[in-house]
């Protein structure tokens, strides 16, 4: 997929893999609390590892600039995850919805990690196909609207891709991509309008919130990378269906499980990639 002359080798201490790696090798015998394994200590060395892997990998390493690539292509997609900042791990959850399930202990339990839908989870491929009867529209105003946030790397992959697009990003806690929004500015996201930034619980909202949100528009394009729970996910689609437009792509990341449930409940064509889920318009 990337050519060797194409990329750069990023550099990490090979002992710092070789450290983590055995943190989680040693995961048992790690120092207990209360006769109990420190779980908080073990998520966060297995996202520590995970970063370190990747970050290792020579595959990732010559990931070139993105203009090496036909833009939409699954490697324009991957390359353009990773000039925006890539792949971050252990993000501090701030702000939760009021009727999440999890306890406080697992709430604190590991971070969040985003900028890893294209190459650490390998949805580059099916994203490429999907967004290919799109692209000669790209330079066309559509709405695209994205749940779940975080840093905001991908908004700024979108807004790369549909540069005269409503890039819109939902989120029950904004401060992170607020936090970001210089950074990715800086490597050239945004240049035609600003994203819409707005606060959105996956378990509260409804239809009327995206209405307020949308204002008229209709959604071409949706990627939901929110909380990844069935219940989260199915709520929110219900919130979304009446505003999509008559030919929409809506990706679902991060629950295998979904994708049956979504079929029965809504007038769509539904694929199921592994963790992916894709839903388009039914033919008529």
């Amino acid at each position: 997929m990337f050519g060797p002359k194409r990329g750069f080798i990023l550099f990490a201490p090979p002992y710092l893999a070789a450290a983590v790696s055995l943190l989680i090798a040693r995961g048992p015998s790690l120092p207990a609390r209360s006769g109990k394994i420190d779980r908080t200590m073990l998520k966060f060395a297995s996202n520590m590892a995970h970063a370190v892997r990747t970050l290792l990998s020579p595959r990732y390493a010559i990931i070139g600039d993105p203009s090496n690539y036909a833009a939409g292509s699954a490697e324009w997609l991957i390359a353009t995850e990773k000039h925006f900042g890539g792949f971050h791990t252990n993000v501090r959850r701030g702000t939760v919805s009021p009727r999440d399930p999890r306890t406080p202990a697992q709430l604190r339990s590991g971070g969040m990690t985003g900028g890893d839908r294209m190459y650490h989870h390998g949805y580059a491929a099916a994203y490429s196909v999907h967004l290919k009867p799109f692209l000669p529209r790209r330079d066309q105003r559509l709405t695209v609207v994205e749940i779940g946030i975080l840093r905001g790397t991908g908004l700024a992959l979108w807004s790369s891709l549909f540069p005269n697009a409503d890039i819109i990003g939902l989120d029950i806690d904004l401060s992170h991509a607020e936090r970001n929004l210089d950074f990715l500015k800086s490597r050239g996201a945004f240049a035609n309008r600003p994203p819409e930034l707005h606060i959105f619980d996956q378990l509260e909202d409804g239809p009327s919130r995206i209405a307020e949100i949308l204002r008229g528009r209709k959604i071409d394009l949706c990627i939901d990378d929110g909380y990844h729970s069935t219940r989260a996910i199915l709520k929110t689609a219900e919130a979304v269906f009446p505003h999509l437009a008559p030919s929409f792509v809506y990706f679902i990341e991060d629950n295998s499980r979904v994708a049956k449930a979504l079929a029965k409940r809504f007038p769509s064509t539904v694929e199921s990639f592994g963790d992916l889920t894709v839903l388009g318009p039914r033919a008529a």
